[in-house]
């Protein structure tokens, strides 16, 4: 993958950020700024849950597609001997590989925003009601 789709991920996280930091900025009673850090919480919880869920599935389909793979070199491997060659085969673990390794990237980005996230709405929270 390309570095635009790590930077995308950035600058989407970043805005995303931003938006938290603003929402903060407008709330002026108590009662705001605890339901906003609540709401925050709850929307930086559902964001963390679905992209792991998500890097669940997409990490257990990879995985999937690697058996296959190893079974389709078996099966090629019994059916003509002499013909086989382990270069188509590398290929595809190797390109699964790169695409493993760019979601991971992708995740952990992701989630590091996240946690800062409901770092900043914990803290609000803690000055709130501290």
């Amino acid at each position: 993958m390309k570095p635009r789709g790590y930077i995308w991920q950035v600058i989407v996280s970043l805005i995303t950020l931003g938006v938290v930091l603003s929402i903060f900025t407008i709330a002026s009673t108590i009662f705001e700024t605890t339901v906003l850090s609540i709401l925050v919480l709850l929307y930086s919880n559902t964001m963390t849950f679905m992209a792991s869920w998500s890097f669940a599935h997409i990490e257990s389909g990879i995985r999937i597609g690697d058996d296959f793979s190893e079974i389709k070199k078996l099966l090629n491997h019994w059916k003509n001997w002499e013909d086989y060659t382990d270069e188509a085969l590398k290929d595809d673990l190797t390109q699964r590989e790169k695409l493993r390794r760019n979601y991971t990237i992708k995740y952990y980005i992701g989630l590091g925003f996240q946690a800062l996230i409901s770092i900043i709405a914990i803290w609000h929270l803690f000055i709130v009601l501290g």
